[in-house]
C-alpha cells in the first residue's frame, strides 16, 4: 500500500483505543492513504496508514493516531465500488 492508493477498509471493529480518535474507517467505505509509519501490533510489526478523507488527534510520540493496513483491502484500478457480495455483508 502506498500514499494515493485508494482502499476499502475491511475491518471496523475492535479498535485497541478509540478514546484517543476522534474518526473512524467505516466497512464498506473507499479512502485514499496520505501516509503511512511503521507499527507493532499484537502480531508485531506492522504499517499504519493515515486516510485523506479521517483526521486524528496527535499522539504524544509526535504521530497522528493511524490504522493497522491489515483493516484494509486495495481497490482495483478497474473497481469503483463494492461488487454486489461485498455489499451483502456490510
Amino acid at each position: 500500500m502506498h500514499i494515493g492508493q485508494k482502499v476499502v477498509c475491511v475491518d471496523d471493529q475492535n479498535f485497541l483505543a478509540p478514546q484517543l480518535m476522534s474518526e473512524f474507517p467505516k466497512k464498506g467505505v473507499i479512502y485514499t492513504i496520505r501516509g503511512s509509519f511503521p507499527a507493532i501490533d499484537k502480531y508485531g510489526e506492522t504499517k499504519n496508514i493515515l486516510l485523506e478523507e479521517l483526521n486524528n488527534p496527535i499522539a504524544n510520540n509526535g504521530l497522528e493516531h493511524g490504522f493497522n493496513q491489515k483493516r484494509f483491502r486495495e481497490l482495483q484500478k478497474d473497481e469503483t465500488k463494492l461488487s454486489k457480495s461485498e455489499e451483502a455483508t456490510l
